[in-house]
């Protein structure tokens, strides 16, 4: 079987093509370093809870953002990485209805967030933020893509993001990602396109002859990597077990207008409360994978970040 080189658009074969991502996740401890943040804002915890994160390097330093949700607005906060960690910035997004801010991913300068009713559970957003200027606060995104529709279906509950060549990708799941929805656009410096949906995965209709085990999760994080020119969907939770599950995916694709999954691997690791239900992400630098990132479950005026490296 071959899938299509994403970075240069010809074939390459699959043997031995995923070790790689593998190996970089089996390399990582499974248990976390814990890291204490300091908090002194106001943030509302009630209703909701941290729902992603993710790393940044800047000119301007190292931070963590954190997507949040609460009974009346949905947020993102900036931390500062340091000898002292602490909060910089509360931005609000969206007010109620639309108070829930989902799992989502860094790519380069550029942030992929959904916003949704969860109540009503029919209309969301994806917002997609330029942070080229930390550590100030984006105040509007560069781009947007709305959803409505069937209940539950047209959520945002979490959202990933990737650069190929000069196309965006980002894949949104609703809830319980029950589906993937992938969009396109072109970037041009700093501007976008408007995003078109490419394809739609219903999961439960997916072959899984060749994955590793026949297990989807309803995940609260998906990130997007690449690697020798193929793309990975990486899934992150908690299982039954309370155990923290990173699940990994292939995802071929032919001139990126559908798309296939096949399981490849699951990774596991200890869970000392930074819980995959709630916050989880990938930390990618300089393009390969390079720690797993979790958090307290609620912004406390002092709450922890949890680094498996």
């Amino acid at each position: 079987m071959i899938s299509l080189c994403l970075a240069c658009a010809y074939p390459v074969s699959e043997d031995g093509a995923t070790n790689g991502i593998l190996d970089a996740l089996q390399d990582l401890d499974t248990l976390p370093k814990v890291l204490a943040v300091d908090n002194d804002l106001d943030i509302n915890n009630a209703g909701g809870h941290l729902q992603g994160i993710q790393t940044i390097d800047h000119a301007t330093g190292r931070y963590a953002i954190l997507s949040g949700s609460s009974s009346t607005y949905a947020y993102f906060v900036t931390v500062e990485l340091g000898e002292e960690n602490r909060v910089l910035h509360l931005h609000e997004i969206l007010q109620s209805p639309f108070k829930h801010a989902g799992g989502f991913q860094i790519a380069e300068n550029f942030m992929a967030i959904g916003i949704e009713d969860n109540e009503a559970r029919d209309q969301s957003y994806v917002y997609v933020y330029d942070l080229s200027s930390l550590p100030s606060i984006p105040q509007v995104p560069v781009a947007m893509i709305k959803r409505e529709g069937i209940r539950e279906r047209a959520t945002a509950g979490c959202v990933a993001i990737t650069f190929v060549g000069d196309r965006c990708l980002i894949i949104v799941g609703d809830w319980d990602t029950l589906h993937l929805d992938f969009y396109l656009a072109k970037k041009t410096r700093d501007t976008f396109t408007d995003f078109k949906l490419a394809h739609s995965i219903t999961v439960a209709s997916v072959s899984r002859d060749n994955w590793t085990d026949e297990e989807w999760l309803p995940y609260q994080n998906i990130n997007l990597y690449q690697e020798n020119g193929q793309l990975f969907l990486l899934g992150l939770t908690s299982n039954t077990e309370k155990i923290n599950v990173i699940d990994i995916y292939l995802l071929e694709t032919k001139e990126m207008k559908d798309f296939q999954l096949k399981k490849i691997g699951r990774k596991l690791f200890t869970n000392q409360g930074g819980d995959f239900i709630s916050a989880g992400g990938i930390e990618i630098v300089d393009g390969e994978i390079n720690g797993v990132l979790s958090s307290s479950r609620s912004m406390e005026n002092n709450f922890r970040i949890y680094y498996y490296h």
